[in-house]
């Protein structure tokens, strides 16, 4: 439906001091700081992953070295989606606005509104990573059953029991990074370099990377005592940066990452954002649009490490 003048019929009196349209800060963009981000120049882009070689192993004299070979492990698919927004306006309702405002800040709102789905979009990598957003080997990104070729093997980017970020979490968090493996167990140099959290869990990373001497809980509770004026709180010679990321919906849920371009968590944009405009001429109508396609999503679990709360 077109924006008519009926609807803002005080903005066809003069008198107003000034009009207030959405006339707040833009929160900054997040995800390019988070996601690896690529363009695509197809309909949509695969990711095929597959094993290198194990362990060498023992060879007696005279007799032949085994032999094996690379396994094909899974593919992952990034599928692009549209997304757009619009409105229309009557020639009248721009022709008797007394302060300009109905059509004027039109592109902005529009720009602002792909701005905030980009952002939904990739946090949506992170808010489903515990459930639906699966990597090459078909379970779900964050988990403690990530399969193996070998039999009886499953690998691990999540505690067994979901809790809280702490002193004692991010030190779990780690060390699950120190014992990556391949998916032909050799072992992988791969930490991490980035807490990333909601609003609310962000206090206590911060507190827990800022404070010097060991706090919380002796378990690794809140941040409300002094466990130890004399031990170190090694968590803060980790490097480990905190992102705040208020598109995050769950208070609780914390990840640890692997910096960008050593994880592989990525964006891709398919068409940047693009405005398109038209008239109606018999019924004096303009709309205005906007609209692109992208996608986000993740081709290896390795780099993402993640508790629910």
């Amino acid at each position: 439906m077109a924006i008519v003048r009926g609807q803002f019929d005080k903005l066809l009196r003069p008198g107003a001091r000034k009009v207030f349209i959405d006339d707040y800060n833009e929160l900054p963009s997040s995800y390019n700081q988070i996601l690896n981000v690529e363009t695509s120049g197809k309909a949509f882009e695969d990711d095929l992953v597959a094993t290198g070689l194990p362990m060498a192993v023992g060879k007696s004299e005279g007799e032949p070295i085994s032999f094996d070979r690379a396994i094909f492990r899974g593919r992952v698919r990034y599928i692009h989606a549209g997304y757009g927004l619009g409105y229309e306006i009557t020639r009248e309702a721009v022709e008797d606005d007394q302060y300009s405002v109905l059509n004027s800040q039109g592109a902005s709102n529009l720009a602002r509104s792909m701005r905030a789905a980009e952002e939904v979009t990739a946090a949506n990598v992170f808010n489903n990573s515990f459930t639906t957003v699966q990597a090459y080997d078909g379970v779900a990104l964050c988990t403690t059953a990530h399969t193996s070729p070998h039999t009886g093997v499953t690998f691990t980017n999540r505690p067994a029991s979901d809790a809280d970020v702490s002193v004692a979490t991010l030190k779990a968090s780690t060390e699950r990074y120190m014992n990556l493996k391949t998916d032909r167990a050799l072992r992988i140099d791969m930490m991490p370099s980035v807490v990333l959290t909601g609003n609310a869990s962000h206090w206590t990373v911060q507190e827990i990377l800022g404070t010097k001497v060991v706090t919380g809980a002796a378990s690794g509770g809140e941040i409300d005592t002094i466990v130890s004026a004399e031990a170190v709180n090694v968590v803060t010679q980790m490097g480990l940066t905190p992102i705040r990321w208020s598109y995050i919906t769950d208070d609780d849920a914390w990840w640890t990452l692997a910096p960008k371009g050593v994880h592989r968590l990525n964006f891709f944009w398919r068409t940047t954002p693009t405005t398109v405009s038209g008239t109606d001429e018999r019924a004096g109508v303009a709309w205005f649009g906007i609209h692109g396609r992208w996608v986000a999503g993740a081709t290896d679990w390795r780099g993402i490490d993640g508790s629910s709360g």
